[in-house]
């Protein structure tokens, strides 16, 4: 399965050899027809008002993206329930929980004052918000709308945040925010499975506000091929800014300084593995060796052995992973050799004032 996802990956990315390109590009060139078509009807279906759309009690902010994974959609749904909750509103999230393993109609995470399953039931990102949301209840479902009923029903919830909801058009919202990644707003700009777009780049007029994750200096965002609807919805830039370094082994925490000059070994399993390198190349780490593995990747021991290896044949002082990878490795504590997580939060750039209003001002007549 690794294998079979780097080999996509590279063919998203260009990266993949002239036999790969010629031989598996045009076969998923071909299924991407049919895939579109049914995106495209399955869009019309709702808009025209076809298929049922229910709402829930209470105000829907949904968060997501076009593209497939990578796009920084966790720390934005933890700083926007955040926001909501220093304004005095009952916050829930919900989350499909991709890669748990428990399959129940609903699983509580948190009930906002502790973490009620594992990581393994809940999914990393739902048990990475759990942790750093005290106050919000964190819950998955598949059907978000009985998942967010429950919610209302057990927690009085005024406002619940959709993470990854762009799609989940079956469920009314008050606010839609799409997020697109600043370096690739459309991904490789074809549809999947030969690109990593979930929709047509036409879906963007569905969105209230569109974010551009992971800017960084000197990223030129070109807003021409986008073809934007009109009037163009307010457009933010925001920045995942490292926040300090976990030790994995104790929960002990170090100053992002630790990595400046040191040689390091960095793996992760997340949809964009590049900005991990960047990021640590930014803080000065010396990155002798650098494994990428597929998104949610749930790590064996032997993998860990094997890295562990690789780092002392390299000369590494440390490993060094995400916080979502350090969730999965938890299971397999002890480790045998020190790893540290980077932290990272986001913030918007320069417009706080506006975005802050932005989002307020969906939730204006809901009493809290």
């Amino acid at each position: 399965m690794r294998s079979l996802t780097a080999l996509w990956r590279g063919l998203v990315e260009e990266k993949a050899g002239w036999l790969t390109r010629w031989t598996l590009g045009p076969l998923l060139a071909t299924l991407a027809w049919p895939y579109g078509w049914t995106q495209r009807l399955r869009s019309q279906v709702y808009a025209r008002g076809w298929a049922p759309v229910k709402r829930l009690r209470c105000r829907v902010l949904s968060v997501g993206n076009l593209t497939l994974g990578g796009t920084g959609k966790t720390p934005l749904v933890e700083a926007i329930a955040t926001l909501l909750r220093t304004h005095g509103y009952r916050v829930a999230v919900l989350s499909r929980g991709y890669g748990r393993r428990c399959q129940k109609p609903i699983t509580v995470v948190s009930d906002g004052e502790k973490r009620l399953v594992s990581p393994e039931v809940a999914g990393d990102e739902p048990f990475l918000l759990a942790e750093h949301l005290p106050g919000v209840p964190v819950l998955v479902g598949n059907d978000r709308y009985i998942t967010g009923m429950h919610a209302v029903e057990r927690f009085g919830v005024e406002v619940v945040v959709l993470d990854d909801g762009f799609q989940h058009m079956q469920l009314a919202r008050d606010l839609d925010i799409l997020l697109l990644d600043a370096a690739r707003p459309l991904g490789n700009g074809r549809l999947f499975p030969r690109g990593d777009l979930r929709e047509l780049p036409s879906a963007l007029s569905r969105a209230d506000l569109i974010v551009f994750t992971r800017w960084e200096p000197g990223t030129l965002v070109l807003l021409s091929p986008l073809r934007l609807p009109h009037p163009v919805p307010p457009l933010f830039c925001s920045q995942h800014e490292p926040a300090d370094l976990r030790v994995l082994q104790d929960g002990g925490t170090l100053p992002l300084a630790s990595l400046k000059d040191r040689r390091i070994l960095a793996f992760c399993g997340i949809g964009a593995p590049e900005s991990f390198r960047r990021t640590l190349n930014r803080l000065g780490a010396t990155v002798v060796a650098f494994l990428s593995f597929p998104d949610h990747h749930p790590y064996t021991q032997p993998e860990l052995d094997d890295l562990a290896r690789t780092a002392a044949a390299h000369g590494a002082e440390a490993l060094v992973t995400t916080e979502k990878d350090g969730i999965r490795l938890r299971r397999l504590l002890p480790l045998p050799w020190q790893v540290w997580e980077l932290r990272i939060r986001a913030t918007i750039m320069g417009q706080g004032p506006a975005w802050e209003a932005c989002l307020l001002r969906a939730l204006e007549g809901h009493p809290h």
